[in-house]
């Protein structure tokens, strides 16, 4: 069975807890929620909570464009871990970037699907990925101020980092208890 990710709301705060991975059905339910919040109050920021080991590239992009089309900000907080598309996700935070001191974030490429197809159809899926893994880098660097080069050379292997390293990468713009 699928492991669904748990969405809570706190409607005096304004805060989404999200915990768990980013797949199409999930990811879709939190923009359902985010949509039915900011409607009541558009002018009033959301924050996000983020917990995730990350998940798939359509689910990740899905969530990335609608929190940068949103004209609401929508506040990123990591909670202990965010990994893969989670840390485009908290980059991508409108307004506030937050981590808590001991979260951790891990950044890498996509992980290629090859599948059991023909030649052709394996070549054909490695150019896609291989497209979608620029377009991914280069959201990433556009989100951290940092150069195409320089994400792409980082996600090569997995990169994990504390807190106070994904301050310094871009990844956010603060860390709680270090204002």
């Amino acid at each position: 069975m699928e492991d669904r990710a748990e969405i809570l709301y706190n409607e005096a705060t304004r805060t989404i807890r999200y915990t768990g991975t980013l797949n199409e059905f999930d990811v879709m339910q939190l923009i359902d929620l985010l949509d039915e919040v900011i409607t009541v109050e558009p002018r009033d920021a959301v924050t996000l909570y983020l917990f995730t080991y990350g998940g798939t590239y359509d689910a990740t992009i899905a969530l990335y464009d609608y929190i940068k089309f949103e004209q609401t900000p929508i506040h990123t907080v990591v909670l202990g871990t965010a990994m893969s598309g989670g840390t485009l996700i908290t980059a991508c935070g409108s307004g506030e970037r937050v981590a808590f001191p001991n979260a951790r974030f891990m950044i890498h490429g996509l992980q290629h699907s090859i599948g059991r197809g023909s030649h052709v159809d394996n070549s054909i899926e490695l150019k896609e990925d291989e497209r979608l893994n620029e377009k991914f880098v280069e959201l990433l660097a556009f989100e951290t101020d940092n150069s195409v080069e320089k994400v792409r050379e980082d996600l090569k292997r997995d990169r994990y980092l504390s807190a106070d390293e994904a301050l310094e990468y871009g990844l956010i713009d603060r860390i709680v208890g270090e204002e």
